[in-house]
């Protein structure tokens, strides 16, 4: 079997004994799959999205790799945290575990900076996944625990998350406070990241601990991507349904969420003229297969009627998809086609085949983008990319500039905002480690 050297290295590293419990944080298509396979020993359980678990990837990888099928048991994220709380035991019963894998390991990250109380003492705020994985572990007490995603910092916590997965001992109030600022208005308490300089630098070498780093423009020469902002701009019906809106509104936060519905035809459970679907008939022309992003389900139903009356092909991937292995594998082998993707299903899927992608609606997700360009990115796969984001106004601009910056949205961050609060730096960090 050939190896990448990237991939070569992990390999024979595999019999470090800091490496038995070890994330692989490479980018997306950098072959982590075929990686962990080969570094995985004995019985080996692997976590993944429905996606792959449905498509069978990691079972194809592991007889590719002549490994014993007897030995491999996966489990899709919803159906590991259900038996989990059902019957533990019955996740890989008598056969034990040797090796844990868990695929897209952020979206298991669920540890917040938020707490809870139980006898006077506090415990961090965790989220059901979390909790699941982490019992397993310390139920079974696999040797390797190898947790996989392109993105293990959506935020500060979720390395903390990542590294007790693992096995590392960190306190997780020190950890808190090193990452986060905490501030009291008006009777709540909330916590912002430190986003000092000083502060990315350390969580970035508290990454490097707990897991392998890089990027496909490490090891290959990727051919250049380009990244493109075309602005549609808004209609007259769209300008007009906003004076409506903004009397149907008025809190700020609700209208900002309105107006981006708005901004995609979307008003109200109608639809309005917009100019989006004919931005996407053009590059589909140039192109013949699109890949597009959409953050509505209505959007999405918008589009997909649109191109199935002209006679184009139309795949969608939702959360309420089925039978997905299919779906992707029919779009792969479509001469032309659009496949309309919900944001939050960035992860679990490629198509190589398409060299545009087209971000029509976007969610406040840094992770959701970053792990969406790796869908046609892919390092047996690369090729020239398209990749464009469509901006009616104020609402899509605002989505994109925070997701760039690799910042986060919430209901926290606009009270904070609202009320003209400043945020003050810790005046010295220290390593939140024990």
């Amino acid at each position: 079997m050939k190896l990448y050297d990237h991939q070569a290295e992990v390999v024979a590293e595999k019999d470090r004994a800091d490496r038995a419990r070890f994330g692989n944080w490479r980018g997306t298509g950098s072959g982590k799959t075929r990686t962990t396979v080969a570094i995985a020993t004995g019985v080996t359980v692997v976590i993944c999205p429905k996606t792959q678990a449905d498509e069978g990837i990691w079972k194809k990888e592991w007889l590719f790799q002549n490994r014993d099928p007897d030995q491999l048991i996966v489990w899709s994220k919803e159906q590991f945290k259900k038996q989990m709380s059902i019957d533990p035991a019955g996740i890989a019963g008598m056969l034990g575990c040797d090796t844990l894998i868990i695929d897209e390991a952020h979206t298991v990250a669920g540890v917040q900076p938020m707490t809870r109380q139980k006898n006077y003492v506090k415990f961090p705020k965790t989220s059901q996944i979390y909790d699941a994985v982490k019992l397993f572990v310390d139920m079974y007490q696999p040797k390797q625990v190898h947790p996989l995603t392109a993105t293990p910092a959506p935020n500060p916590l979720a390395v903390y998350a990542l590294g007790t997965i693992i096995g590392r001992s960190w306190d997780y109030f020190k950890f808190r406070e090193t990452f986060y600022i905490e501030k009291k208005i008006r009777g709540r308490t909330l916590y912002l990241v430190n986003r000092s300089k000083a502060n990315k630098e350390l969580l970035l070498k508290t990454i490097r601990m707990v897991g392998y780093t890089g990027t496909l423009q490490d090891w290959f020469d990727v051919p250049e991507q380009t990244f493109h902002t075309h602005v549609v701009g808004t209609t007259l019906a769209q300008e007009s349904s906003y004076r409506e809106l903004r009397l149907l509104y008025p809190d700020p936060l609700v209208q900002a969420g309105k107006r981006q519905m708005l901004e995609q035809g979307l008003f109200e459970g109608k639809p309005v003229k917009e100019n989006k679907t004919e931005a996407i008939e053009y590059y589909l022309e140039q192109f013949n297969k699109v890949v597009v992003f959409a953050r509505y389900t209505d959007q999405i139903r918008m589009y997909r009627e649109h191109f199935e009356k002209k006679g184009i092909p139309v795949y969608t991937l939702t959360g309420a998809t089925k039978h997905r292995k299919e779906l992707i594998q029919d779009a792969q082998n479509a001469e032309q086609c659009v496949f309309i993707a919900q944001s939050s299903i960035s992860a679990g899927w490629e198509l190589p085949d398409f060299p545009c992608m087209i971000f029509a609606s976007m969610d406040y997700s840094f992770v959701n983008y970053d792990q969406a360009i790796g869908r046609i990115l892919r390092a047996n796969h690369l090729k020239k990319n398209l990749y464009v984001f469509l901006i009616a106004g104020d609402g899509d601009q605002t989505v994109m500039k925070t997701v760039h910056n690799k910042e986060a949205f919430s209901s926290e961050s606009a009270f904070l905002r609202k009320y003209g609060k400043q945020l003050c730096e810790n005046k010295k960090l220290k390593s939140p480690h024990t």
